[in-house]
C-alpha cells in the first residue's frame, strides 16, 4: 500500500452542439478549416455590441443536469472573468461564477460540484519559420472558436485512481452523445479534460478524513489514455518530491505528449485574480419562469440513458457485458441487435445472434437476414460454420440466407437413417475413440453436411447411453476392470500381517487408480485431456507391475511363509484353481493354469499395450487438431512403437507365439 493518498477532481470542458455561438448568430462549426470566417462584431468584442443568450445551449446543459440528478437553479446569471490574453478579444470571458445552471449530481458514484456555461476562446496556433539563419516562432489566432458555447462540469475531489478518472470521463462522453448535447470528439477539441491532482501522506489522517495535499492542475488532456498517464506521472512526481522533503507548489501544468511528462506553465490563479462581476449586458435568467425549461418536461424528454440500457440488455436478453458495451457505445450496432430481438422474441436466440454480431460481422447486415440465419441454426438446418459463410456472403454481396445456403450446399443432413449408417462406419473404424473424435470423423465422412447434434445423440446411444457410460465399452476399461478384480482376489489370499496388508492396499490402490483414470479421461471434452489421463493410468499400472515383479522374485513366497511355490504342482499353481477361467486374450495366449501372480503380471502388460495403442491414436488426432507440438508427437509415437516392438520380442522369446488358446 502506498504511503500517500491520491485525490483527483476533474474539470471537463465540452463544446455544445448548437447551430450558433453562445451570444451571437455566428455559425458554430468545429469542422470549418478556413480560419476566421465564422466571426461577427459580437464574438470579436467590437464596441457597442450586445450579447444575447443562446436558449438551445442553456437547454442542453439543463437536460444533462436532469439526467445526472443535479439540482436546477431557480435563476442564473453570467459573469465577466477578467484576464488579458490574445485569445480573448473582449479582454474578458463571459462565464458563470456564483450561480451555475446546475448544482450537485452524480455519475458512476462520483459526486458533481456544478455544471455551468461560458464561451470558448480563440484557437492559438504556434508555427515557426526560417528568417535568415534563424528559426523564428510566431503565433496565429483563429477566432472561429471564440464565443462557441462551452459547458464546464466540475467534480468533487473524490476520485482515487487514474483509471477511475478516465472511466468517468469516458462515461460522460457517452452520455453527452446520447443526449445530443455534444459530439464530444476529443480529437477535435470538443471535449477537454483538466485534472486537479493532490497527494497527502496517510499520516495526515487516512482515507476519507478530507485532508488534501497541495493541488496541481494539469490542463488540456485530450484523450482518455492521456488522462490516465498524466495522473500517474503527476502522482509519481509528487511522491518523489515529498520523499525528498521538497514542497509541492500549487500551479498549472501542461502535458508533453512526446515526452509523456507534465511541465510547469504558470502558478495557479485564485478566483480574486479574475475579478469576477456580473455582466451588465446580460440580465438574470429565471429558469423556473421559462416553460421550455420546466424540469418535468426536461425529464420526460430524456432518451433511455446508457446505464438504463445496460440493465435492460442484461435483464431481457442476458447478453454478456462486453457485448453490451459494444451496443451501448456504437448505436448502429445497438439498433441492429434491438431489431433482431424484436424479430426473434427469444432471449437465447438473441444471445446467439449477438455472438455472430460481435465475432463475425464487420459491416451491418439487414436485421431480418441475421434473424433468419439464427433461426436456421436453431432448427439444425445449418452449422455454425455454415452460418459464418452465409453472413460473409451477405456482407460482401447481399442476398437471402436460405437461397445462399441452398446455392452453396450448406443445408445440414439431419436424416437419422443416413446418419446412423455413418455412425456405424466410424464406430467400426474407431471403437475406442471418444465421442468428440467420432463426431468429427462422421462429419468428415458426410462431406461436412452432417448435423453434429443429431450425430452426437446417435453415437452416444451406440456407445452406451448418455455418453458418460460409453467408456464401459472400451476394451481398455474392461481389461482394467478385470485387472482390478484379479488384484482384489489375489490380495485376499495375503496373510493378515502388517506388511502384507500394506502391500495389498498399495496394489489395490494402483489397480483402482488405473481404472479411474481411464474413466475420467473418457469423460473429458478434449483429446489432449483424454491423452493426459491415459498417461496417469499407465503410471498407476506401472506401479502395479513393479509390485508383481517383486512378488515373482520371491517376496510373495516369503510373505506367505511357504516353500516350493514354483511349477504346476507347487502351492502357487494350486492357488490358480481358486480363480475362475480367464477369457481368451486377443493378443497372446494365456494359460489359465498359470499361478495368479503370473496371470496378473501378463494382464498388466496387456493393459499397458492397449492404453499405449489408444494413446497413439490420440496423438495422431491431436496432431491434426494442432493441440500437440510436432516434436512431442513424433517423440511419443517413436517411444510407443519402440516399447511395443520390445514387448512383442519379449513374448516371442518366452514362446508366447499365439498357437495356444
Amino acid at each position: 500500500m502506498s504511503e500517500y493518498i491520491l485525490t483527483v477532481g476533474l474539470e471537463i470542458h465540452v463544446e455544445l452542439a448548437t447551430r450558433t455561438k453562445m451570444f451571437c448568430n455566428s455559425k458554430n462549426d468545429s469542422n470549418e478549416k478556413r480560419p476566421n470566417v465564422n466571426i461577427c462584431p459580437v464574438c470579436m468584442g467590437y464596441p457597442g455590441t450586445l450579447p444575447v443568450i443562446n436558449q438551445d445551449a442553456v437547454g442542453k446543459v439543463l437536460r444533462l443536469g436532469v439526467a445526472l440528478d443535479g439540482e436546477i437553479a431557480d435563476y442564473t446569471e453570467f459573469d465577466r472573468k477578467n484576464y488579458f490574453y490574445p485569445d480573448i478579444p473582449k479582454g474578458y470571458q463571459i462565464s458563470q461564477y456564483k450561480n451555475p445552471l446546475v448544482s450537485g449530481g452524480e455519475l458512476m458514484g462520483v459526486k458533481l460540484t456544478r455544471i455551468h456555461l461560458e464561451e470558448d476562446t480563440a484557437k492559438s496556433i504556434h508555427p515557426s519559420t526560417m528568417l535568415g539563419a534563424s528559426n523564428v516562432e510566431y503565433s496565429l489566432l483563429d477566432f472561429n472558436r471564440a464565443g462557441v458555447p462551452l459547458m464546464e462540469l466540475v467534480t468533487e475531489p473524490v476520485i482515487k485512481t487514474a483509471t477511475e478518472a478516465s472511466n468517468f470521463a469516458r462515461e460522460l462522453q457517452l452520455l453527452l452523445k446520447y443526449l445530443d448535447v455534444s459530439g464530444a470528439n476529443m480529437e477535435k477539441g470538443e471535449m477537454r479534460v483538466e485534472a486537479n491532482i493532490s497527494l497527502a501522506p496517510r499520516s495526515l489522517g487516512g482515507v476519507g478524513v478530507g485532508k488534501l495535499g497541495t493541488k496541481v492542475e494539469v490542463k488540456n488532456l485530450n484523450s482518455f489514455k492521456v488522462v490516465e498517464k498524466a495522473i500517474k506521472f503527476e502522482m509519481e512526481r509528487q511522491i518523489e518530491m515529498l520523499e525528498k522533503g521538497e514542497e509541492v507548489v500549487q500551479e498549472t501544468r501542461g502535458w508533453d505528449e512526446n515526452k509523456e511528462i507534465t511541465f510547469s506553465q504558470r502558478l495557479k490563479e485564485s478566483a480574486h485574480d479574475y475579478r469576477y462581476f456580473p455582466d451588465p449586458d446580460l440580465p438574470r435568467l429565471f429558469i423556473k419562469a421559462i416553460p421550455e425549461f420546466d424540469e418535468r418536461k426536461l425529464r420526460t424528454s430524456l432518451p433511455e440513458l446508457p446505464w438504463q440500457k445496460r440493465e435492460r440488455y442484461k435483464r431481457d436478453f442476458g447478453l454478456k457485458e462486453g457485448d453490451i458495451e459494444i451496443y451501448i457505445r456504437e448505436p448502429e450496432w445497438g439498433r441492429l441487435i434491438e431489431s433482431v430481438a424484436e424479430i426473434l422474441k427469444d432471449a437465447e436466440l438473441v444471445q446467439l445472434a449477438s455472438n455472430y454480431v460481435t465475432s463475425d460481422l464487420k459491416t451491418l447486415v439487414p436485421a431480418r437476414s441475421l434473424a433468419e440465419v439464427v433461426k436456421m441454426i436453431s432448427a439444425g438446418e445449418i452449422s455454425s460454420r455454415g452460418a459464418k459463410d452465409i453472413l460473409k456472403i451477405i456482407q460482401e454481396k447481399g442476398g437471402e440466407p436460405r437461397a445462399i445456403a441452398n446455392d452453396k450446399n450448406l443445408i445440414q443432413e439431419s436424416d437419422r437413417e443416413v446418419l446412423e449408417k455413418i455412425a456405424k462406419e466410424v464406430l467400426k473404424e474407431n471403437p475406442e475413440a471418444p465421442i468428440s473424435f467420432l463426431v468429427g470423423q462422421a462429419i468428415k465422412k458426410s462431406g461436412g453436411r452432417a448435423n453434429p447434434v443429431v450425430l452426437q445423440e446417435i453415437l452416444k446411444g451406440r456407445k452406451g447411453g448418455n455418453g458418460n457410460n460409453g467408456y464401459r465399452d472400451l476394451l481398455v476399461y474392461r481389461k482394467s476392470d478385470e485387472l482390478q478384480s484379479l488384484c482384489a482376489d489375489l490380495t485376499l489370499l495375503f496373510p493378515r500381517s502388517k506388511t502384507a496388508i500394506a502391500l495389498a492396499d498399495q496394489m489395490n490402490r494402483s489397480a483402482r487408480s488405473t481404472k479411474q483414470n481411464i474413466t475420467e479421461g473418457w469423460k473429458r471434452n478434449s483429446t489432449k485431456e483424454y491423452y493426459e489421463f491415459l498417461g496417469y493410468a499407465v503410471a498407476s499400472n506401472a506401479e502395479l507391475e513393479e509390485d508383481f515383479t517383486d512378488i515373482w522374485k520371491g517376496y510373495y513366497p516369503e510373505l506367505m511363509g511357504i516353500k516350493g511355490v514354483m511349477g504346476e504342482r507347487g502351492v502357487m499353481g494350486k492357488m490358480g484353481e481358486k480363480f475362475p477361467p480367464l477369457e481368451s486374450i486377443p493378443f497372446y495366449p494365456l494359460d489359465p493354469e498359470l499361478p495368479p501372480v503370473v496371470q496378473l503380471k501378463l494382464r498388466a502388460k496387456e493393459l499397458n499395450f492397449l492404453i499405449e495403442r489408444l494413446q497413439k491414436s490420440l496423438v495422431e488426432k491431436m496432431s491434426t487438431e494442432n493441440t500437440l507440438p510436432t516434436s512431442e508427437r513424433l517423440r511419443l509415437r517413436e517411444q510407443t512403437e519402440k516399447d511395443f516392438d520390445h514387448w512383442l520380442e519379449e513374448q516371442k522369446s518366452k514362446g508366447n507365439n499365439g498357437s495356444k488358446r
